[in-house]
């Protein structure tokens, strides 16, 4: 996005990164008609992200308000925080796997060496089979070595992943928490991030469905609410969900208990 572009937009960015003694993001302008933003990178390379939807619902202080959470969040590491932290449940879910970088987007490979593993597991398994390799004894053997493998692999994941997935949903919304917080003593004006939470709240519940684009998938938990920038119910596999937004309710009360201590 040039400055040109989007000229308001960019004052608030830049002006409001001056007030929070950081070096102002990159900024990008998603086409959707969901009101929504969110935040990644490092706080020296970092992209802040708005809808459209988001530009024609808000201006003036709420605009402020939301634009400075954002900076919060980069400012306290956020994304960097919350990906290590979902790291685990994201290998449990099938979301990342350690092959991802070596061999992206090249499946035959993935199953090339998927298949010289099993051969290798197999041949391995000469040593706790007492059958000759190659028998249909040995075979059977493996099979039932390697299915015991699995299901105590999976049990095993899945209790070192379940005290991490609650932790987890705990921290994010433990660092929402932080980044109102932060974002109305930035401002100065904690009901403008009130009012933009119930305004946003109430147009994203009513926001027809119109974007089933997965491209921001990735980025639904580090939004400024929850649901990315599409509406609608997820209908595929089972995912694992590490990233938890608070209820706008009670996140509103927070911000509203600022006002009465200020």
């Amino acid at each position: 996005m040039s400055q040109r572009e989007y000229p308001d937009l960019s004052e608030r960015v830049h002006r409001l990164a001056q007030l929070a003694d950081m070096r102002p993001p990159t900024i990008a302008v998603a086409d959707s008609a969901v009101p929504n933003s969110f935040a990644v990178g490092t706080i020296n390379s970092a992209t802040l992200v708005v809808s459209d939807g988001l530009l024609e619902t808000l201006s003036g202080d709420e605009l402020d308000a939301v634009l400075a959470h954002e900076l919060m969040h980069i400012k306290n590491r956020d994304a960097t925080v919350m990906t290590l932290a979902s790291f685990l449940p994201a290998l449990t879910n099938g979301e990342h796997g350690l092959l991802d970088d070596t061999l992206p987007g090249k499946r035959g490979s993935k199953l090339v060496v998927g298949a010289l593993a099993l051969c290798g597991a197999y041949v391995l398994s000469a040593r706790f089979l007492a059958a000759p390799v190659g028998s249909l004894a040995f075979t059977a053997g493996f099979a039932v070595l390697a299915g015991i493998t699995v299901v105590l692999g999976g049990v095993l994941l899945g209790v070192f992943t379940a005290p991490v997935v609650v932790l987890s949903r705990s921290l994010s919304k433990y660092r929402e928490y932080a980044a109102d917080r932060s974002a109305a003593l930035l401002t100065g004006d904690p009901a403008a991030l009130v009012t933009a939470l119930e305004t946003l709240d109430s147009e994203i519940a009513v926001t027809p469905e119109t974007d089933k684009r997965q491209a921001y998938e990735g980025v639904r938990g580090l939004c400024f609410l929850a649901g990315g920038f599409q509406t609608g119910t997820r209908t595929d596999r089972f995912h694992v969900e590490t990233r938890s937004h608070p209820p706008t309710a009670d996140r509103i009360d927070r911000l509203r208990s600022i006002e009465v201590g200020r």
